[in-house]
């Protein structure tokens, strides 16, 4: 098919079209507000650095930055290990989780050649994120001092506690665009596979084509708005000429 029997195609089905487009959005939208639970992500951020030696201030050599920088892989590794997590049960028995599921809740990233860790817990409730991340950190800044001999993890930030951001996800814009997307590739694929398996002839030109001979007259389907207009008049005009014949 050239790109004007392709739109051809398409025009003739565009009701089909825009019915499964739009109840795909529909659907995706019903579904992303009131079906899915949202999910809160609360943060705080760590710096790994050497600590202050009896309490005062000690410069930075660069030896020093680059083993701290060195230590991130090791202390992402460790935040997420069952020595923290049972730290953070132990402490906070409320957060009713296992260790195990901790874990999958916490998550550590870092920027490349920096000493800031960022770790991150995600949850349905925001106040229990924030309370998981704020647990965790802290239980790693007192246990590092155990398992690794030294004091210098600092948390710059925690999850704040008063104020409740927007849930990560479900995003209902996202998924009614990706149900549009998905919803369009799909119906058009079912239309142009119909009309592929379609083998009536709809064409002067495809029976022309079919049987080899010329077409000498077409007759074209009449629409049902004109055919009712059609009737109404030649009632009308038969009513006129009875009474026509009748006056006279």
């Amino acid at each position: 098919m050239n790109l004007k029997e392709m739109v051809n195609v398409l025009w003739r089905r565009a009701w089909l079209i825009a019915i499964v487009i739009s109840i795909s959005c529909l659907v995706s939208g019903l579904v992303s507000y009131y079906v899915l639970q949202p999910t809160y992500e609360a943060s705080t951020k760590l710096i790994v650095n050497k600590s202050s030696e009896d309490g005062g201030i000690t410069s930075i050599a660069w030896d020093d930055l680059t083993v701290n920088i060195q230590l991130i892989a090791t202390y992402k590794e460790l935040i997420l290990t069952k020595a923290i997590m049972d730290e953070v049960i132990n402490k906070y028995p409320t957060i009713g989780l296992t260790s195990e599921e901790l874990v999958s809740k916490v998550n550590v990233s870092s920027i490349n050649d920096t000493q800031v860790m960022t770790v991150v817990a995600t949850d349905a409730s925001y106040e229990k994120a924030a309370l998981i991340v704020n647990a965790v950190s802290e239980a790693f800044q007192a246990k590092v001092i155990e398992i690794m001999k030294v004091d210098n993890v600092t948390i710059l930030n925690e999850a704040s506690l008063t104020t409740i951001p927007a849930p990560i996800s479900p995003s209902p814009i996202m998924n009614m665009i990706i149900s549009l997307i998905v919803s369009s590739l799909f119906i058009i694929c079912i239309v142009f596979l119909l009309q592929h398996l379609d083998d009536t002839v709809k064409t002067g030109e495809e029976a022309a084509l079919l049987l080899d001979l010329p077409v000498l007259s077409e007759i074209h389907e009449v629409d049902k708005r004109e055919l009712s207009k059609h009737r109404a008049s030649r009632s009308a005009r038969k009513a006129s000429e009875k009474t026509y014949v009748a006056t006279n």
